[in-house]
């Protein structure tokens, strides 16, 4: 009898770890911004291009960041997916 041969494993691209101290920063700086109502240019893990807008909520439930574009459209990012945030110019 034949032997079939398992199916290789898919693997998922893993996100960029980062310390607790980089996330605490970021999210200061997203309060901070929320408040002044700052606009930002984010970039997102997974995404090609950068987001720009400014930050609507922060809903703490869901770990989410409603972003509002120059459009007006709303995008609902995971803190977590957030890498790095710069004022826009």
């Amino acid at each position: 009898m034949y032997s079939v041969p398992k199916p290789s494993k898919k693997y998922k691209e893993s996100r960029p770890k980062r310390d607790y101290l980089e996330l605490e920063e970021l999210a200061e700086r997203l309060t901070e911004a929320k408040e002044s109502n700052t606009v930002l240019t984010f970039s997102i893990w997974r995404w090609e291009d950068d987001l720009k807008g400014t930050i609507t909520n922060m809903d703490s439930l869901t770990q989410s960041v409603h972003i509002a574009d120059v459009i007006g459209e709303i995008h609902k990012v995971p803190f977590i997916d957030i890498m790095a945030v710069v004022n826009a110019e």
